[in-house]
């Protein structure tokens, strides 16, 4: 039996049920996200921001960093011709895209 047949013999032999408004039903009676679950999920949100930000702030994160991106930049040998430095500003790049893309729609959502 080859596919064609197969979708065939399903075309032929369908059986379509009433749905009387069950469908409809069933979606008015399922439970919506609890305003509970909602706030507790704001508040972890909230509470592991500010650890993030106090971490950062206490170990000097920023600081640290902005000396590294001096330090590269200042020896970064610049070659505006050479197509391996575009190809590493583009990777930088997209990789930032995606981390906001992923991380908005992860806020968005949640």
């Amino acid at each position: 039996m080859n596919e064609n047949s197969v979708d065939k013999f399903l075309l032929a032999n369908k059986v379509e049920i009433a749905d009387n408004g069950f469908t409809e039903r069933v979606m008015q009676s399922l439970p919506l996200q609890e305003q509970r679950a909602r706030r507790l999920n704001w508040m972890w949100n909230v509470i592991f921001v500010v650890a993030l930000v106090a971490f950062c702030w206490y170990t000097d994160v920023l600081g640290k960093l902005m000396v590294d991106i001096e330090v590269y930049i200042h020896n970064m040998p610049l070659h505006l011709f050479d197509i391996q430095w575009w190809y590493g500003l583009a990777t930088i790049a997209i990789g930032l895209f995606a981390l906001v893309i992923f991380g908005g729609k992860k806020l968005i959502y949640d």
